[in-house]
C-alpha cells in the first residue's frame, strides 16, 4: 500500500475540471492506497475534512490573483503535511504556480513526483514569463508528467521537451454524473 499525497487547486465539492480530474484520481486510487487531498479552501480559514471516506486538507486563502489563489498558511500547512504523512508519491495537478513554490520547497528527495499537466499558462503573458523557471524545475523533478493527448505533448514548449517522462490520460465523462 503506497501514501498517495494529492495537491490540486481546490476539491470537490468545488466544482472544476481540475477539480474532477483530482476527485476521479482519488477514487480510482482509493482501495489500494492510503491518501490525502492538499488543497486551497475556498474560504479564509484553514480547514479539514472527508470527502469520499478521503481526508482533505483546505489552507485558507486571502485572495486570487490572476486565477491563482493566495494563502499565508499554505507553505507551513503543506511542509506540516508532508512531513506527517511521508508520502510515498505526490501527484500534483498543474498549473497552480504558488504551491509548487512550496511543493519544490518541501518535497521529500525519496518521493516520486507525478504531474498532472492541464495546462500550460498562456493568457497571462506577461505573468507567464515569471514561472519558466520554476516550470522546468518541476519538469525536472518529476518523475512522470500526466497530459490529455499526444497533441497535447507535441503543442506544449514543455511537455514536448520531455516526451520520455509523458504518459497520455484522456480526459473522459463518468456517465453516471450525467442521470438526474
Amino acid at each position: 500500500m503506497k501514501k498517495i499525497l494529492h495537491i490540486s487547486k481546490y476539491y470537490f465539492p468545488f466544482r472544476g475540471g481540475t477539480e474532477q480530474i483530482a476527485r476521479d484520481c482519488v477514487n480510482a486510487l482509493k482501495d489500494d492506497n492510503e491518501q490525502i487531498v492538499f488543497c486551497f479552501n475556498d474560504g479564509k480559514e484553514d480547514k479539514t475534512d472527508e470527502v469520499d471516506g478521503i481526508e482533505i486538507i483546505r489552507a485558507g486563502c486571502f485572495a486570487k490573483v490572476a486565477s491563482q489563489s493566495l494563502s499565508g498558511s499554505y507553505g507551513k500547512l503543506l511542509k506540516t503535511t508532508i512531513a506527517q504523512f511521508r508520502p510515498d508519491i505526490i501527484i500534483f495537478h498543474y498549473p497552480n504556480p504558488f504551491a509548487a513554490f512550496f511543493l519544490l520547497k518541501y518535497l521529500p528527495e525519496k518521493c516520486k513526483l507525478i504531474i498532472y499537466w492541464h495546462l500550460d499558462i498562456v493568457k497571462q503573458k506577461i505573468l507567464k514569463l515569471f514561472f519558466i523557471g520554476q516550470n522546468k524545475q518541476l519538469i525536472s523533478r518529476s518523475d512522470v508528467l500526466i497530459a490529455t493527448s499526444p497533441n497535447y505533448i507535441d503543442g506544449s514548449p514543455y511537455l514536448s521537451s520531455v516526451r520520455e517522462k509523458c504518459v497520455v490520460v484522456p480526459n473522459c465523462i463518468n456517465e453516471s454524473r450525467l442521470t438526474i
